[in-house]
């Protein structure tokens, strides 16, 4: 296998009281036109952990304003040589 940068995302499932959860419809690619949950890259040039990278995304991408304590961690998942792009 050739040697790939590895990267690192967060992907946060965010329900109501109501149990529904929110999903965005990805206007770009990869998943174009597919319904996603929030996310994003770790901006590992500062150092940011998962838990900052999901507060942050949620912030950016929904307006809301969460913080650590309401976060759970549920997966962790990794994927070789995704797209022969990297490793994530």
């Amino acid at each position: 296998m050739k040697a790939l940068p590895y990267k690192i995302s967060a992907l946060i499932y965010l329900r109501d009281n109501a149990g529904r959860l929110l999903l965005m419809k990805r206007n770009k690619a990869p998943n174009l036109g597919f319904w996603s949950p929030i996310g994003g890259k770790l901006e590992m040039d500062f150092g940011e952990s998962p838990h900052e990278t999901a507060i942050r995304e949620v912030g950016e991408e929904t307006g809301l304003n969460i913080k650590e304590s309401d976060l759970h961690l549920f997966s962790i998942i990794a994927e070789k040589n995704y797209e022969d792009r990297c490793h994530w």
